[in-house]
């Protein structure tokens, strides 16, 4: 490759990582982490804390995609403690999100709950009402899958409320969405 040729270790790992992405959107998480492991042994020998905290939450994503949830979680735990080191408000927020799924994917809603409150502080601190709703989301299918589907549709409403503000069309349709299937749960079938 070009970075190979040039020999700048910075773009190499940065191209690895590019590799890594492809091969994760195409399900080939093995692929995927032999690239990611291989930046992350660049970022490291170059001290690169910023991309070392980037590929951590990558390879995290991986091995949960991959149902390695206890190896996904001692790598977002690892990058999350660099965010904070670097002082990287907006990956904390992420971090904290991407623990969040951890935990709710484990079944522990608590823990799950505490890390969305968390990560949308983070994210109005930052002004990231996209990442607020995202997290908004995730704290419904929480209380989605308790059945608590009041507290369900109230995070679902506020959710779409944020949505709405920065019109994420998507996000809308999401939303509006869910609150209807809420609504079928509570066998309120008029709204």
């Amino acid at each position: 490759t070009i970075a190979n040729e040039i020999n700048d270790k910075k773009f190499q790992a940065k191209s690895l990582h590019t590799l890594a992405k492809f091969y994760k959107a195409i399900g080939q998480w093995k692929k995927s982490l032999e690239y990611l492991n291989n930046a992350l042994k660049i970022a490291i020998s170059l001290n690169e804390k910023n991309l070392m905290c980037e590929l951590k939450r990558e390879i995290g994503g991986v091995y949960n995609f991959m149902g390695e949830t206890d190896l996904a979680l001692k790598y977002i735990e690892e990058g999350l403690a660099m965010a904070k080191i670097l002082n990287d408000e907006y990956l904390i927020a992420k971090y904290q999100n991407d623990r969040g799924l951890i935990y709710c994917k484990n079944e522990k809603f608590e823990q799950a709950l505490d890390c969305f409150t968390s990560s949308i502080k983070f994210k109005e601190k930052i002004n990231d009402k996209f990442g607020v709703g995202v997290s908004m989301g995730n704290i419904v299918d929480v209380y989605y899958s308790k059945k608590d589907y009041e507290k369900a549709l109230f995070y679902c409403k506020e959710a779409l409320k944020t949505i709405e503000e920065i019109k994420d069309s998507w996000g809308i349709a999401v939303n509006l969405h869910n609150i209807g299937d809420i609504y079928f749960q509570l066998k309120k079938y008029n709204e």
